[in-house]
């Protein structure tokens, strides 16, 4: 019954997934989450555009040029390294989209928005779990396996990030993919934190 109240729900308005029509019409009709990315190939001096908004679409010229390097995904794990091997072929991801059925979004109707951070849950035996979407708004969406025990500390997670927006490394571009171990990042800020108390304590020594 919510599969077929999400498939016959409201479909969101955007040029990308127009292009994409045939594509995605499966994912409609079961109700599920897939992610649209737009790929470039890389340019080391890119003069970036301030980023358009999605109900803002650019000429049908742009668009036919463009829509040759769509990539469509039905699985978040599949979309993540994909984005990784892409990138070492030369090409940047230049937009990364959710689009998600009432039944993940929590709404009446599909959304399609710009996805900002993945993360991939994983429960006590390094089992996958689950999936945390947050996107452009700030909304999280997820999706977590039921009676299960996570283990952040086995979580993986990918960031989206603009350029034109935030400022970055010279030598990377959008979306500077991060994709590892929530452990690894907790060992780090562990040992900054050591560091930073180190620090204050040779300080008042020094003092006294």
């Amino acid at each position: 019954m919510e599969q077929s109240r999400s498939g016959a729900a409201k479909r969101p308005q955007h040029w990308r997934l127009e292009r994409l029509s045939a594509q995605i019409e499966d994912y409609y009709q079961t109700a599920q989450p897939f992610f649209v990315v737009e790929f470039e190939p890389h340019c080391r001096n890119r003069d970036w555009e301030p980023e358009l908004a999605l109900d803002i679409a650019p000429s049908e010229f742009e668009q036919a040029k463009r829509a040759e390097y769509f990539w469509v995904y039905g699985d978040p794990a599949t979309m993540c390294e994909s984005v990784l091997t892409l990138e070492t072929l030369d090409l940047d991801a230049t937009d990364v989209l959710l689009v998600s059925p009432p039944s993940l979004n929590r709404g009446d109707a599909w959304r399609c928005e710009r996805l900002k951070a993945v993360f991939e849950l994983r429960d006590d035996v390094d089992d996958t779990s689950g999936w945390l979407y947050i996107v452009n708004s700030g909304a999280i969406y997820g999706t977590v396996s039921s009676g299960c025990y996570l283990s952040m500390y086995h979580a993986r997670y990918m960031l989206f990030r603009d350029p034109r927006t935030l400022p970055g490394p010279e030598e990377r571009y959008f979306p500077l993919p991060k994709y590892q171990s929530l452990s690894a990042v907790a060992h780090r800020e562990a040992r900054r934190l050591a560091d930073a108390r180190r620090a204050r304590v040779g300080s008042g020594e020094r003092q006294t």
